[in-house]
């Protein structure tokens, strides 16, 4: 699990300007911003985010710290708000900026992995239980297989490539 990242809102509003999505920040843009959660789920430090108009009532009762919205001049909130043309997409960037990028388990080279003695590893392997490295293969550096991936023979992978459950190359 990674650790979330503490910022403000006019910290997030200008990482969103910088990712390409135009944005207008309303309210107080040094309010704290620990994660990201639903309406009904959020709670102070978190930002939350309205994409479908049927959930407009759930503003009032949320305990979220601010909102990832589109401009609604009918409503008239308290809330510190984002305002965007797409708020899914804030908030795809805004969980990204909060808690990073997804970071792989670390086996090594787990001992129920098949690596054939022909084949060619290279630093920092992540191969895991059933993981199929065939003769002749050659995996980069920083290669995360995981289980069920199959590289087949003579295959080449480059480096800092990640092959999901049971994918399989030739």
């Amino acid at each position: 699990v990674n650790t979330p990242n503490t910022l403000t809102l006019g910290d997030l509003s200008k990482y969103l300007t910088e990712q390409g999505l135009a944005n207008e920040l309303r309210g107080d843009a040094g309010c704290v911003i620990t994660g990201c959660n639903t309406l009904d789920d959020a709670c102070d430090g978190d930002i939350t985010f309205l994409n479908n108009p049927k959930y407009r009532e759930k503003i009032a009762t949320t305990k979220a710290s601010a909102i990832l919205m589109q401009a609604d001049e009918s409503l008239q909130l308290d809330i510190p708000q984002i305002i965007c043309a797409e708020p899914y997409q804030a908030l795809t960037i805004s969980i990204e900026k909060i808690y990073g990028h997804r970071r792989h388990p670390q086996w090594g080279v787990h001992e129920l992995a098949s690596v054939a003695a022909s084949a060619k590893v290279g630093a920092n392997p992540n191969i895991a239980p059933s993981a199929v490295v065939s003769d002749n293969a050659v995996v980069g550096d920083n290669v995360t297989l995981y289980p069920g991936a199959f590289v087949g023979p003579g295959a080449t992978l480059g480096d800092d490539v990640t092959l999901y459950a049971n994918v399989t190359v030739y």
